[in-house]
């Protein structure tokens, strides 16, 4: 007997034990062997600590409200808690943009990527709309394949290689400095760092601001005029 089956055995078990005959009412035709069948199917879905959960709800709520949960009602109890609710996640985002010390999964995070243009122009209510949209789409779709709130993390190459180019960056500016950088060049090392700083790779963002300031791009200081 797979852990699975083991799970659907035990929750079937219980509710026949806590319902009696509110169990056998709810089962509406079913053999006993096609309801832990059933049973078995949602347990595959879920993890130890949301089969957990489910089953110490279910103990909580034996003999509450004269009827015996569906196994469907189960799955829900399994799944509550372990993810933020869309508010939830929305208050985490509004703490983010004043601190990004801040703490967010990773459901949160991608939603919050697709808003982050509407919050930076300052349209707060369309953003939150728009979050809370894309955010119950995606909590749907991850709690119906039975996954886990995780948290985000920055992946630590990528955070390297900005900290490399916010680096070489900073040591091209003060050879600027030093070798007293005409206005033309300033511009291309200013327009660099904001490129930079977006996104782009130092060579990309340097390509560009030449090309942005020039109209061309020259491969060395030194061939400017």
């Amino acid at each position: 007997m797979s852990i699975f089956e083991q799970r659907a055995n035990i929750l079937v078990t219980t509710l026949q034990a806590l319902y009696g005959n509110l169990f056998l009412d709810s089962m509406k035709g079913l053999t006993l062997g096609q309801v832990e069948t059933v049973a078995t199917g949602v347990m595959t879905t879920l993890s130890d600590d949301q089969f957990n959960r489910g089953m110490a709800m279910l103990n909580a709520k034996a003999g509450q409200g004269g009827y015996c949960p569906t196994i469907a009602e189960f799955k829900t109890w399994c799944m509550a808690g372990s993810w933020w609710t869309a508010d939830e996640a929305w208050a985490r985002v509004c703490d983010y943009t004043v601190k990004n010390s801040v703490k967010l999964t990773t459901l949160t995070k991608y939603a919050f990527d697709q808003v982050a243009y509407q919050i930076t122009s300052g349209d707060m209510k369309g953003a939150q709309r728009q979050f809370k949209a894309v955010y119950v789409d995606l909590l749907s779709k991850a709690q119906l394949k039975g996954e886990s709130q995780q948290w985000y993390e920055a992946p630590k190459q990528i955070a390297a290689k900005l900290q490399e180019q916010g680096k070489s960056l900073a040591e091209e500016k003060t050879t600027a400095q030093k070798v007293g950088f005409n206005s033309e060049q300033q511009q291309i090392m200013d327009l660099t760092k904001k490129l930079v700083e977006q996104g782009k790779t130092w060579k990309d963002a340097f390509d560009l601001a030449q090309v942005e300031v020039r109209g061309i791009v020259k491969k060395s200081w030194g061939a400017v005029a």
